[in-house]
């Protein structure tokens, strides 16, 4: 802060402008840590656990959805990326009778 504060008087108007808006988005940043760091923590859901990955695709993607679910319920994130398998897989579905 000292280092800015000497630098002002030799910076433009819109450049002073520009370096406290810095500052401020960085305090704003530091407060919202502070507020989330005092938060309570998220009630964990009442389920049982898995144990390793399901060999049964349908119960592994069943899993696996629910986890999306839960991540969302509980605003552990809003953004998901699910990916079922690379484009070049050919990997079959039986489940919703894609055989090849």
């Amino acid at each position: 802060m000292d280092e800015a504060r000497s630098l002002q008087p030799h910076l433009s108007g819109n450049d002073n402008l520009r370096l406290d808006e810095y500052f401020a988005s960085i305090r704003d940043i530091e407060q919202r840590i502070q507020r989330a760091a005092q938060l309570p923590e998220p009630p964990r859901p009442d389920m049982a656990q898995p144990t390793g990955i399901p060999t049964n695709l349908q119960e592994h993607m069943r899993i696996l959805c629910d986890l999306l679910v839960l991540a969302f319920q509980a605003d552990v994130t809003r953004v998901s990326t699910f990916v079922l398998a690379n484009e070049g897989s050919n990997r079959p579905y039986p489940i919703i009778s894609v055989s090849e």
